[in-house]
């Protein structure tokens, strides 16, 4: 199953949150089934909801990048130019300024599992892949928590290999073209 919804927050008095409702999508929205993706708002009215990388159950499907749109709901295969990064799970992202950050993750699965230190970055105004610096990146990590904080990405924990896993007192700090190890 596929689904798709969000949670209405326009309510008049928030303090009585029984009034939130989901409203169901999917019979609206055709995306296909996948697992272990991303999703972040951008575009250059920040109302498009980009939806990234993961796995999807149906092989043959090869489209990556979805952009849906809040203001048609209306889901679509954006035309996007640039070096596309191999696809891969266990990624988390931040965006700002309309660029969507993305760092390492994985594909495959326990000792098969192929693990990046990919810093990828996604511009959601300009529909096109940029490679980030990997100057003082860390090492590969796949399983990470990661936090935009006044324009500087904090990238803790994590899974660097197999049964390998990153002490949470190891935190990179990452800005829009490179990367610092904070002590």
């Amino acid at each position: 199953m596929s689904d798709f919804f969000y949670l209405d927050v326009n309510i008049p008095n928030l303090s009585n949150l029984n009034y939130l409702t989901f409203s169901d999508l999917k019979s609206q929205v055709n995306l296909p089934l996948s697992i272990f993706h991303i999703s972040e708002l951008g575009g250059v009215n920040k109302d498009l909801i980009f939806i990234l990388e993961g796995v999807h159950w149906n092989d043959s499907e090869t489209n990556y990048i979805y952009s849906f749109n809040t203001k048609t709901n209306e889901l679509s295969v954006p035309i996007v130019q640039g070096k596309v990064p191999p696809t891969r799970k266990g990624i988390s992202s931040v965006i700002y300024e309309g660029k969507i950050y993305l760092f390492g993750g994985h594909n495959g699965a326990d000792v098969d599992a192929l693990y990046y230190n990919n810093f990828d970055v996604f511009d959601t105004i300009n529909l096109n892949w940029q490679v980030g610096s990997l100057i003082n990146s860390p090492v590969t990590r796949t399983l990470y928590s990661a936090i935009l904080v006044n324009g500087i990405i904090y990238y803790i924990g994590g899974k660097t290999q197999v049964n390998v896993y990153t002490p949470l007192t190891e935190v990179y700090v990452a800005l829009p073209t490179r990367y610092f190890k904070y002590d």
